[in-house]
């Protein structure tokens, strides 16, 4: 069967040659021509997927060449959807799940054998494998294979619970020493270091913008030159920061901006201007965080990948030829922005937090910046665009769990009878009937200072956000409201010397809000008050 695919395919070669190009290539999601198969029509051994951080990942094919001819040719057809649609970290998961499909076939190995067992595997990666399979089983579904049973394939796509139970933000929710957010006193000794001259620069530019915004390595790897502005007639400086969690087929479609302070945008102007401008290339594509070894060194530079390309003629550089791709080549990768961080280690102060090196990992930076976010009375809206998320969804676990709740649960008597039920209704879990918070607390004195009109669990923090928000209603309980405003303007002192002021500024709303609720309480009109009955 091999042999007739293999002549099919170089008969077709010989009479159209542009066919022989879509036949053993395909065009991957950022735009790359990913060679799938080689002159004889066989599977390259290895196939490689650049990403648009000068990365590559490595597929090895060496089972697929050994399944029965229908099966491969259903693989092939995944494979091209999944090169085609998925970026590459995610291809690289997926094609996991079809190296073991193809190795297990290989032995003989019955599809409906391989579907049963396929649920009673071990590992972190199961979850990974049964997703990537069901989507798989579409493919063979729809190119009609006949060994598949159709009860089999039912029962498969049913599966549900099928991943990991341990928390993801598990770190986050209890405040993890080595993983979770830092403490106010930590973030004041990383901040501190940002200003050492001693540092190195690139360092103390990741840090800094870590500490700032919380990005992504793979947003920090994607920054130009171009997305630094300074606007001239304001003397305002911003940076676009490329959105990485949307839809866009390109890494490069969607930004938002963040305003800079000056210590950052100097940082900024100055390691740009601390390294090289290549020659033949447009300064401004270049990016921020440039590497001194362009990836055409690859063959030879790369530890991890060099051997792949000892049997192929095409060398890495060539998959950036093209004029959209030319400047590619020059950026970091994730992996090179995330040792900046922690191969810095050493050269810093100890944790005051735990008296040990600090554990400085992109995505603790973003837990600190939510949580900070979240005490400073941001909305989940504002949160998740502060973050980078598509909707609310994913950041629900920063209202239900913050460094400052902690401390008011640990710090209560729990003398009186309201104490009690506040701290027993932040505690329980998500899956309440109706909003845990009908009579909202203010977390001080533990007064109630109103109701709140939602028919859904709330999880954003009592009194801070509840007062900019439109479905809180005050009572007219004076000296709780009092007692509020008191702490949020304590709250937002105290944010303004250790957090940035684009997250201290949304409090602003809460304090505006807490002394509307005052004059309501006090007989005075006050506009855009929530009156309405619960």
């Amino acid at each position: 069967m091999e042999t007739i695919q293999s002549q099919r395919i170089l008969t077709a070669y010989d009479a159209q040659p542009d066919l022989w190009k879509d036949v053993t290539f395909a065009k991957s999601r950022l735009g790359y021509d990913i060679e799938i198969f080689d002159d004889n029509g066989d599977f390259r051994q290895v196939i490689k997927l650049p990403d648009d951080t000068s990365e590559f990942e490595y597929l090895k094919s060496q089972y697929l060449s050994l399944m029965d001819f229908e099966l491969r040719e259903i693989a092939t057809s995944y494979l091209r959807y999944i090169i085609e649609r998925y970026h590459a970290s995610t291809v690289r998961v997926k094609f996991k799940f079809l190296d073991v499909f193809a190795r297990e076939m290989s032995k003989g190995i019955h599809i409906n054998e391989f579907l049963d067992n396929l649920p009673a595997l071990d590992g972190r990666d199961k979850a990974e494998l049964i997703s990537a399979c069901k989507e798989f089983l579409r493919f063979v579904l729809l190119h009609g294979y006949e060994d598949l049973s159709l009860e089999v394939y039912e029962d498969f796509q049913k599966l549900r619970n099928y991943a990991s139970k341990q928390n993801t933000y598990l770190a986050l929710f209890v405040m993890d020493e080595d993983r979770g957010p830092f403490t106010k006193e930590e973030i004041s000794v990383l901040s501190a270091q940002v200003d050492r001259q001693s540092l190195p620069l690139g360092f103390r530019l990741v840090l800094d913008l870590c500490l700032c915004f919380g990005l992504r390595p793979i947003q920090i790897a994607l920054l130009r030159r171009k997305d630094f502005i300074r606007d001239n007639k304001t003397g305002i400086r911003y940076i676009n920061v490329p959105r990485v969690k949307q839809k866009s087929r390109d890494r490069r479609t969607q930004f938002s901006s963040r305003i800079l302070t000056e210590r950052t945008a100097d940082l900024i102007q100055a390691y740009i201007d601390s390294a090289p401008t290549p020659d033949g290339v447009d300064p401004a594509e270049l990016p921020i965080f440039i590497t001194p070894k362009p990836v055409d060194l690859e063959r030879d530079g790369n530890s991890l990948g060099s051997h792949y390309w000892d049997d192929v003629e095409r060398l890495s550089s060539d998959y950036f030829s093209d004029q959209s791709k030319r400047t590619v080549v020059y950026h970091k990768s994730i992996r090179k922005i995330n040792y900046m961080l922690w191969g810095n280690e050493h050269r810093l102060p100890l944790s005051p937090r735990t008296g040990k090196r600090f554990n400085l990992c992109a995505y603790r930076f973003r837990y600190t910046v939510g949580t900070q976010a979240v005490m400073s009375g941001c909305t989940p809206e504002e949160l998740a665009d502060l973050l980078d998320h598509n909707d609310t969804n994913s950041i629900k676990h920063y209202f239900r769990f913050t460094h400052e709740m902690w401390e008011i649960l640990e710090n209560a008597t729990l003398s009186r009878v309201e104490q009690k039920q506040f701290t027993a209704a932040w505690m329980r879990e998500g899956d309440l009937e109706g909003n845990i918070y009908s009579h909202v607390c203010e977390p001080r004195n533990f007064n109630v200072i109103g109701k709140c009109a939602s028919r859904s669990i709330c999880f954003e923090e009592p009194a801070v956000a509840c007062y900019s928000c439109d479905r809180f209603c005050p009572n007219k309980n004076t000296v709780a409201h009092e007692s509020a405003l008191e702490g949020l303007v304590a709250r937002k002192d105290h944010l303004l010397t250790v957090s940035t002021a684009n997250v201290v500024s949304v409090i602003d709303q809460a304090i505006a809000g807490c002394r509307a609720a005052i004059a309501y309480s006090e007989g005075h009109d006050v506009v855009l008050i929530n009156t309405k009955e619960v």
